[in-house]
């Protein structure tokens, strides 16, 4: 199993990376924020932590620039009908933590709403990971930055007639210095126009 790959990122796509390391240029599916930071480092060493995806006619590298991001993708692909690609797709709308803790509080609609996730998919991650995913955030002991008006938020922007993507993307952005509805509101138009 490939666990890490060090090198020098040689090509970006839209999805994957090709790492060069040891002379092999691997390519590496990964989530469109870590594409960005490989850019920061373009001709630096960087180092992807990776999970290999094993199939009947493919062998897939899936990678992640911290090792909660790589753990929290294993976790996922445990929950019955989640595969890599779901799993990526749901690791790239925010950092593992923000998502154990919307997880580990059970709230199906937030997951729904403020990350843009299915209502299937949210209520089958809540069944089958709350646990884990508390307890995962009992033993860290971090404060994790969340956005309790954010759903608040997503429905007074989308009612003034942004879409909700855009709506999402712009409350996920929210400086922490703005903790009421009201203010919120305010930061996201002014991010909007």
């Amino acid at each position: 199993m490939i666990a890490q790959l060090s090198g020098t990122v040689v090509r970006r796509e839209n999805g994957y990376i090709v790492l060069m390391a040891g002379g092999v240029g691997y390519r590496v599916f990964v989530t469109p924020a870590c594409i960005l930071k490989t850019e920061r480092s373009a001709t630096d060493t960087v180092t992807i932590y990776t999970h290999l995806a094993v199939r009947d006619n493919a062998l897939d590298l899936y990678g992640f620039t911290n090792q909660d991001d790589a753990d929290f993708f294993e976790e996922l692909l445990s929950v019955s009908g989640v595969g890599p690609k779901s799993a990526m797709a749901i690791i790239s709308v925010a950092p593992a933590q923000v998502l154990r803790k919307a997880i580990a509080h059970g709230n199906a609609s937030e997951l729904q709403k403020v990350y843009g996730l299915g209502k299937k998919i949210s209520e089958k991650l809540i069944l089958e990971l709350k646990d884990k995913c508390a307890k995962r955030l009992g033993q860290e002991k971090t404060s994790i930055p969340t956005n309790t008006n954010a759903a608040d938020v997503i429905d007074a922007l989308v009612t003034l007639g942004y879409k909700a993507e855009v709506a999402r993307t712009t409350v996920l952005s929210l400086s922490a210095k703005h903790t009421t509805v009201e203010e919120q509101i305010k930061e996201a138009l002014r991010q909007l126009a």
